[in-house]
């Protein structure tokens, strides 16, 4: 994958909660000497004067370690080396946005740099390719195709590529839009395969910034006919033909695996995650009720034909993969509270903070105080835009609409569950592997210099009136109470606090459950239980969909209020298959 590396200093912890007595770790890309602390916050919510320090480490020599955004799938073992007298390429796509050159699909390796290399005949295979003006263009060993007029952006379209004996074609909707001569046989190199992206000096690059649908490969040149029927079948069923080599239904809503059907050698792996369960080529969003649920076609593993499909963005990102820097042992008599790894440094001649917010779980061996207060770390992943900021003096105040703040690298991502990927794609899925500068506990929120605070700044407030004032409590995060809502048990009162928007079926049931048995809850948050999440296995990864109705406005005024949403059919999680989107926890409550 594409790397991209970071100047300054950017860190995660390995858990966004952990019980005093275990293990946290610190994954750090740093480009300067730094020192590390392992901190509890004090009683100062305006600045860390006060906050105790337990341990310090010194790092002399840091290391960058890149990030490798993008989505694509990668099928290691491609079409076999050699030289072929017919091939067939089709799928259907959709493109969201169009900025530098993407692939629908190749099996090839650019020599030179990305941008440069496209004009050039490399002599390294054959790709299917949207250039920056939205020609579907083809390469191969010995040349270039291009369709004479820009496709349409945001509709799904029939493409196919085929070579017949020195013949060269591009197809679209099921008409030829180009054709070409070319040498008698295709010549292919032994590279990976990859739908989605290309290889560039050997890494995959040059993302697709859009849908994928039923992709095939056939070993041989379809007929005008053989085209005409994969367009009108619009995905719903596999192909079904002599020269078949294999396709991909993409109906994986879970995992990396991508299962391929045919031959075989070509199964893949999805990198990045991408996004699944999307309105495919004969999804017809009008049969989605709005307030009520829609019966799906699928398994729960695998969606139906009209929801298959892998959706790609050349700035996905779920976790850095960074290896740990700095592993430390929270001491098994740690008071429950919020912690910070925090990292110091010179930056421009100025020293600057850098905190990593964790929470601190009480020891299970100690008894249990009455009193429970929730973090909400959902909300703090929600709007975690600018994950990979420009290194800064910390507090910063955070732009409202989670604009967020200049980035170190334009290339960086810089979505979250309030804004679009990069090319308009809407944003589903926010990893834990991932910084958050945004959680940091002194930041704010616009406007400049009112003060008003999001996140753990206000969530902070309860934390220091309760300890001024006596009361002993436990903080637990939203993914400990996902993970065990039977926690709750061992408290006579809860305690939602902050801005906790963002909440899980499992979580939702397990404050009924304890209301329904005579626990007490006392909320002080606002817009509270508002958005319907869900986790993927390992609780890495969040996932929340947004999706806009036929009910929902179009005007400017709408925009400024409404959230960056997907297309309406898509608010089921891939990950649980259940409903997702607002007021809807209690209806869709995923799976304990």
């Amino acid at each position: 994958m594409r790397a991209i590396e970071l100047a300054g200093l950017h860190a995660y912890s390995d858990q966004i909660s952990v019980e005093a007595g275990e293990r946290i770790a610190f994954h750090v890309s740093a480009s300067i000497p730094y020192t590390v602390s392992l901190c509890r916050l004090g009683p100062d919510t305006t600045g860390p004067s006060q906050d105790e320090v337990l341990t310090t480490e010194t790092c002399n020599e840091p290391v960058v370690q890149p990030i490798h955004p993008g989505s694509c799938i990668h099928v290691k073992n491609g079409i076999p080396a050699g030289k072929y007298p017919g091939l067939t390429f089709e799928c259907w796509t959709k493109i969201w946005g169009l900025a530098r050159w993407q692939t629908i699909f190749s099996q090839m390796d650019q020599a030179g740099t990305v941008d440069d290399s496209m004009g050039q005949d490399t002599g390294c295979g054959m790709g299917l390719f949207a250039d920056p003006d939205g020609h579907i263009v083809l390469r191969w060993s010995e040349g270039i195709l291009r369709s004479p007029k820009p496709v349409p952006l945001c509709q799904w379209m029939h493409v196919a590529a085929t070579f017949n004996d020195g013949q060269v074609e591009i197809w679209l909707d099921g008409i030829c839009a180009a054709r070409s001569r070319a040498g008698s046989m295709l010549v292919l190199p032994g590279h990976p395969l990859r739908l989605g992206a290309c290889g560039v000096q050997g890494r995959s690059d040059l993302f697709l910034e859009g849908d994928l649908a039923m992709p095939a490969l056939y070993s041989a040149a379809l007929t005008p006919a053989a085209i005409m029927d994969r367009v009108n079948r619009r995905a719903l069923a596999p192909p079904d033909h002599p020269g078949l080599i294999c396709y991909w239904p993409l109906n994986e809503l879970r995992g990396s695996h991508i299962q391929a059907h045919g031959a075989p050698g070509y199964d893949g792996v999805l990198r990045n995650h991408g996004t699944r369960g999307i309105n495919g080529p004969a999804f017809n969003p009008a049969e989605v009720p709005r307030y009520r649920d829609h019966a799906l076609t699928g398994d729960g593993l695998h969606a139906g034909p009209d929801r298959a499909g892998v959706r790609f963005a050349s700035d996905d990102l779920v976790d850095c993969g960074w290896s740990a820097t700095h592993e430390f042992t929270v001491p098994a008599a740690a008071r429950s509270g919020l912690y910070v790894g925090r990292f110091e440094f010179n930056w421009n001649g100025a020293p600057v903070r850098y905190d990593v917010t964790f929470v601190v779980k009480r020891a299970r061996q100690r008894p249990a105080p009455r009193l429970l207060v929730l973090c909400a770390t959902n909300s703090w992943m929600a709007y975690s835009a600018s994950p990979f900021a420009d290194t800064h003096a910390q507090p910063a105040t955070w732009p409202r609409r989670c604009a967020g703040l200049p980035t170190s690298n334009p290339l960086v991502p810089t979505h979250c569950t309030y804004n679009y990927h990069r090319a308009g794609q809407p944003s589903y899925y926010v990893g834990v592997r991932m910084p958050r500068p945004n959680a940091a506990p002194y930041e704010l929120y616009a406007p400049e210099d009112s003060g008003f605070a999001q996140w753990v700044r206000l969530e902070r407030q309860l934390h220091v009136w309760l300890d001024r004032h006596g009361y002993e409590y436990d903080l637990v995060a939203d993914i400990d109470l996902h993970r065990n809502p039977g926690l709750l048990q061992d408290y006579r009162a809860v305690i939602i606090n902050g801005h906790s928007e963002y909440w899980s079926g499992p979580a939702y049931q397990g404050i009924e459950d304890y209301l329904g048995r005579g626990g007490h809850v006392i909320v002080l948050s606002g817009n509270s239980m508002y958005w319907r999440v869900s986790f993927n296995e390992d609780c890495t990864v969040m996932e929340q969909r947004k999706t806009r109705t036929p009910h929902d406005g179009q005007s400017d005024s709408d925009e400024e209020v409404t959230a960056p949403a997907g297309p309406h059919g898509e608010q089921y999680h891939s990950q649980d298959g259940q409903r997702g989107g607002c007021g809807d926890i209690r209806e869709n409550r995923a799976p304990a």
